[in-house]
């Protein structure tokens, strides 16, 4: 129980927002990148980071160094500080879910970089240890096919992602479990959580009402319960900022695998496709500390990590 009647008020008035991208996914980084339900993966270059709306630019790459076209950027090992050679292929360049990227294994140069806009354009590679390949002859270069299935593999990694930027339907999800009364209670300072949470109300976030519902959040007799002061603000912020946007269709939410390991108290957790998690530590089964170690590999927010030390 909070007895406080101005912890909300005093809470907010000296807020700072939590950092969104905390594993730190920039320009430049080579990154793998697949589906949490399958193990189909393959290397890209990070290109630019859309943070806001839970996306990124990649191009694919390969190590076949005699695959390499015109428009292709060869970074090799002999002549560069990488262990393997890459084949950057600027024609298979599209955007991923941030939820899409795995492990960080390399970074390119700010010239290898800048060697990556030249080559798609046709222009002279600023790092002479770069080159391009030979230009393609048609559908009768051995590498044809090569290059056919290297673009049926960027299409196959980005089609979620590019339905969903095209139907505006990319987002944040709030796990509900956040708002489960009975594990707020538990907590020495629950205060720190539920204005992470409002912070977090401001751009577009969805969440599940159903379980919502289940876990007592949508009752305003429990938040009233829960603190007499505030808890009728809490359950009004509740109704107008979240539920309004809350039409989730849970015929195409998916369970997701970091998911499963969850407090009973929580609730289940589904989330729509491509969509960014922000969810807590106190929500699931295992330490605090490996819970940060885990959103920093799967690209979740947790809103009390500013508190875990």
């Amino acid at each position: 129980m909070v007895d406080s009647n101005s912890w909300l008020n005093d809470a907010l008035r000296n807020f700072k927002p939590i950092e969104r991208n905390p594993q730190g996914i920039a320009s430049g980084q080579i990154r793998t990148v697949g589906f949490s339900n399958s193990d189909f993966s393959r290397m890209c270059v990070v290109l630019e980071v859309h943070s806001a709306n839970n996306y990124c630019e990649v191009m694919l790459i390969h190590h076949e160094e005699e695959m390499a076209t015109d428009v292709d950027l060869v970074i090799s090992s002999d002549e560069s500080d990488h262990f393997h050679t890459m084949v950057i292929q600027t024609d298979c360049h599209s955007v991923v879910f941030l939820l899409q990227l795995g492990e960080h294994v390399d970074n390119l140069t700010p010239e290898e970089m800048e060697s990556i806009w030249c080559a798609k354009s046709g222009r002279d590679l600023v790092d002479k240890n770069l080159y391009t390949g030979m230009s393609m002859a048609g559908r009768l270069d051995f590498r044809w096919q090569f290059k056919v299935h290297e673009g049926d593999s960027i299409r196959a990694l980005s089609n979620d992602c590019v339905s969903a930027l095209l139907k505006g339907r990319v987002q944040t999800f709030l796990d509900p479990g956040i708002f489960s009364l009975e594990l707020l209670t538990q907590l020495e300072d629950p205060t720190a959580v539920l204005v992470d949470v409002i912070d977090s109300l401001s751009g577009k976030v969805v969440s599940d009402p159903f379980v919502l519902n289940e876990l007592g959040a949508l009752n305003k007799e429990q938040w009233v319960k829960f603190d007499s002061a505030v808890g009728d603000q809490i359950h009004a912020m509740l109704q107008m900022k979240l539920l309004e946007q809350s039409l989730v269709p849970l015929e195409e939410a998916v369970t997701i695998p970091w998911g499963l390991n969850r407090k009973e108290e929580a609730g289940p957790l589904r989330v729509p496709p491509g969509a960014k998690v922000i969810t807590a530590t106190f929500t699931k089964n295992i330490a605090k500390g490996e819970a940060i170690a885990e959103s920093e590999i799967y690209n979740y927010d947790l809103v009390d990590a500013r508190s875990v030390g």
